[in-house]
């Protein structure tokens, strides 16, 4: 037999209720992380299904003239198979493709935004939220809002230039204006908004993106210049030349104050009593004007000031969907 030194115990209670919650926090990392991992894998695959189809689709379209379903790409050898993301609905002389329930939002792209609220939501990874008409190539005449608030953008000029880009930004579709057509909408944001763009220039168009309908407003770029924010007055403009690098700028207007960013790291920032769009603009502005040769990618609006947690966590989620770099 043997017996037990005085000095030898064994775990508490507490002791063991202290370890239980350690490992139950590590555990739920890991499959936070681990689940982060698949969603992007999912993502990946919807995107790539979709603009399979597409690729299908033109090729078809070169072909015929025609465009046709899903079980027809295959019949025709222009897809090897049928997908089971996504389907195909021709009506006229255009098609549109549909999330069969596999891909959150069509294309990879998600279905709800990090913070609740949006009043636009405008995203160029979601294949089925632009609207293509005409041969090849095919012209966006709309761009729906994913907000739910009913802020879609329609074609507001003649020029009938604006297209679709499946690789447009860093490996990512983008909708893509040559400098004579843009997107517009009359939608009423409110005095307080929180306004984010992905977008770049690509050409020697080079004067606003992002801008306002009837009110002289525009954010990130402006006649061949990058980091511009003008409210109905400057907040920002320095001379830095436009690049076509893909940039992310957010910004904050009313109360009295406006402040701007870019990926990430404050610019600007002033106590003008700044105004917000009044109406939106994508790929020109000033009444019709200022077009842009751009790659537009997404744009968020919020009618109200978010929080800083609010906004740094839409600025993590742009950033890191769009392959940019935070403070770059």
């Amino acid at each position: 037999m043997t017996t037990r030194k005085g000095n030898e115990r064994g775990f508490t209670l507490v002791e063991l209720l202290v370890v239980i919650s350690v490992l139950g926090v590590l555990a739920g990392i890991v499959v936070f992380s681990v689940g982060g991992i698949s969603d992007r894998g999912q993502a990946s695959a919807c995107a790539e299904d979709s603009r399979t189809i597409r690729t299908a689709e033109e090729s078809q379209f070169a072909k015929s003239a025609t465009y046709v379903d899903v079980p027809t790409l295959v019949t025709n050898g222009f897809l090897s198979s049928a997908s089971t993301l996504h389907s195909v609905t021709v009506s006229g002389g255009t098609y549109s493709i549909t999330d069969l329930g596999s891909c959150a939002g069509g294309g990879g792209a998600p279905a709800v935004l990090p913070v609740a609220g949006a009043t636009e939501w405008l995203d160029a990874t979601d294949a089925s939220s632009v609207t293509l008409s005409g041969g090849s190539p095919q012209y966006v005449t709309g761009w729906t809002d994913k907000s739910g608030a009913g802020n879609t953008l329609t074609n507001g000029t003649s020029s009938q230039t604006i297209t679709y880009a499946a690789s447009g930004i860093n490996g990512h579709a983008a909708v893509v204006t040559t400098g004579s057509a843009m997107l517009s909408n009359n939608a009423s944001f409110g005095q307080q908004t929180t306004v984010f763009v992905v977008a770049k220039m690509t050409g020697a168009a080079n004067r606003r993106i992002l801008s306002g309908l009837t009110n002289n407003w525009l954010l990130g770029w402006w006649n061949g210049y990058e980091n511009q924010a003008y409210f109905g007055g400057w907040l920002y403009q320095p001379s830095n030349a436009a690049t076509t690098n893909p940039i992310m700028y957010s910004v904050t207007t009313g109360n009295s104050q406006a402040t701007a960013w870019r990926n990430g790291t404050q610019i600007a920032s002033s106590a003008g009593g700044f105004t917000s769009p009044a109406g939106l603009q994508v790929g020109g502005g000033y009444f019709g004007s200022e077009f842009a040769a751009a790659d537009i990618g997404e744009v968020v609006i919020y009618s109200s000031i978010l929080s800083t947690q609010q906004r740094q966590s839409v600025e993590s989620y742009l950033t890191s969907k769009w392959g940019i770099t935070p403070g770059s």
